[in-house]
């Protein structure tokens, strides 16, 4: 199955529809989606002189709302820089809690830049709906509170 998923993700057919994934394998081809999503808006803004650079990026972020959340689905203003704030090196998947046709993922992301460590915290709602998990809501967990990043 491992390598079925891997074979789909390369062709990029959207994992989301498989029935059979775990929430916690639809948050970690997320966030490896998101990186490569992220780098590329990055590299362009920083290589073109085209001032459709943001449409782009909003154009191709649309994309992998389209591929993670049900149809319809409004995502929040984008936002890409030189470290994603999500990327697989960097961001682990620390435990789940799934009920009925409800899931939250809960990741951690920790890298150092610098001499900085960086730590954050995420969880990932997921709801199934036809037999299919989608993606609702990413949210930056802090001690102050939960941020929606979707």
């Amino acid at each position: 199955m491992k390598k079925f998923l891997l074979i789909l993700s390369l062709l990029g057919v959207a994992p989301a529809g498989l029935a059979s994934d775990a929430p916690e394998d639809i948050v970690r081809l997320f966030i490896k989606d998101y990186q490569a999503w992220n780098d590329g808006a990055y590299k362009r803004s920083r290589e073109s002189k085209d001032t459709d650079v943001m449409k782009q990026a909003t154009a191709s972020y649309r994309k992998l709302i389209e591929k993670y959340c049900q149809p319809g689905f409004v995502h929040a203003p984008i936002a890409f820089g030189s470290n994603a704030q999500h990327h697989p090196d960097f961001e682990k998947v620390t435990g789940a809690q799934i009920k009925d046709e409800r899931a939250i993922v809960h990741t951690t992301y920790s890298r150092r830049v610098a001499d900085v460590e960086l730590g954050h915290n995420y969880e990932y709602h997921l709801k199934r709906v036809g037999g299919k998990w989608y993606l609702f809501s990413v949210l930056y967990v802090d001690r102050d509170g939960k941020y929606e990043g979707l």
